[in-house]
């Protein structure tokens, strides 16, 4: 006769703990929000997981870990100056609270660094903000965004 194993058990988090996780990671977006159109580097980069990805708006260029994450925020801060501005938004969190996703659309708007005047460049954006928890919060793993244009 063939023993069957048991099924590893999934520990799932109480309804009141993911709707806590859900205010904190609405919280930690905020803030990376906030630090983005501030052009806060530091607060933003202390939001992101070490092995951060960010995909480019405009070109859709990967950029992977944090150091190389942190030169291309300084780089689109220093030239195109953009702006995040979300207009929806949709949440999700996994049963153990140990992944959380943030989409929707948002006003995107950037300088043009090959105008001498810098116009201003408006679309709308899609994007997903992917967040781990560790430990002690909500961390950015991947960040994407991408225009219709």
């Amino acid at each position: 006769m063939k023993s069957i194993a048991p099924s590893p058990k999934t520990t799932n988090v109480p309804f009141y703990k993911l709707v806590a996780s859900s205010v904190d990671l609405a919280s930690v977006f905020k803030i990376a929000v906030d630090a983005f159109n501030a052009r806060d580097l530091t607060t933003l980069m202390n939001l992101c997981d070490d092995n951060i990805v960010v995909v480019g708006v405009k070109r859709q260029d990967p950029y992977c870990g944090k150091s190389a994450v942190a030169a291309y925020f300084a780089e689109q801060f220093r030239t195109n100056k953009p702006t995040f501005t979300p207009t929806t938004s949709a949440t999700t969190i996994n049963s153990t609270a140990s992944v959380g996703h943030i989409i929707g659309a948002a006003d995107w708007t950037d300088r043009d660094p090959d105008d001498p005047q810098g116009a201003p460049l408006d679309s709308t954006v899609r994007y997903a903000f992917n967040f781990v928890s560790r430990g002690n919060g909500w961390l950015i793993s991947t960040l994407w965004g991408s225009t219709d244009q």
